[in-house]
């Protein structure tokens, strides 16, 4: 299934490569939106942080939105319409590089607020 989708991507027309462009810009706010949210409702006294370490809370805000967009982006990606694929890959792709930046992010500034 994964050469699949691939094969897909590589053979891409031209109105794939600009949705997927022209999407990613937006996209990627969606996801981060999505990354900040709910990581604002765990860590400011939601039913989870109770007891539970920053660490703990931080790394599953930072890995349910982006998993769940990767999903999202998967299902696009498999659509016969060449804009719902772009879509699929921007958000795979915004989905990528939102937590490779949450992770950079949460490595350098977590052992701060844990000795705060």
């Amino acid at each position: 299934m994964p050469s699949a989708i691939l094969a897909r991507i590589r053979d891409g027309d031209p109105d794939f490569w600009r949705t997927a462009t022209r999407s990613a810009p937006l996209v990627v706010q969606g996801v981060l939106a999505a990354v900040i949210g709910i990581g604002w409702l765990w860590l400011s006294g939601g039913p989870l942080s109770y007891g539970t370490a920053f660490r703990n809370l931080g790394a599953a805000a930072l890995i349910v939105p982006p998993a769940a967009a990767l999903l999202v982006g998967l299902v696009l990606l498999r659509a016969e319409s060449p804009r719902r694929r772009g879509v699929g890959l921007a958000v795979c792709g915004s989905a990528v590089v939102v937590f490779i930046s949450g992770l950079f992010y949460m490595l350098i500034f977590l052992p701060w607020f844990e000795n705060a």
